[in-house]
């Protein structure tokens, strides 16, 4: 379970790449940015006056998410199927 929310975390990071660049993505587009990250912001390139920055913390901040709900959706897991068994009565 935690590797599948981790999994689901990390789909959703490159799914950013579509959702918060210019033109999707797909299109090429004169001045364009490219964004990638979620939560956090953690790559942009592109632009007018063209930057190309990686933010470590950022990154890092997606890593923290990731883990974390993968731990709380485990720990959830564990105690719901603990009941269903009976084993904590």
């Amino acid at each position: 379970m935690f590797l599948a929310v981790v999994g689901i975390c990390l789909l959703a990071n490159a799914a950013s790449f579509f959702a918060l660049s210019s033109g999707y993505g797909v299109l090429k587009v004169n001045d364009g940015i490219i964004r990638v990250g979620f939560p956090f912001l953690m790559f942009e390139e592109g632009g007018f006056a063209y930057r190309c920055n990686f933010y470590w913390k950022a990154a890092a901040g997606n890593l923290s998410v990731a883990l974390l709900l993968g731990a709380l959706v485990s720990t959830m897991w564990h105690f719901m199927r603990q009941g269903e068994d009976g084993e904590g009565q």
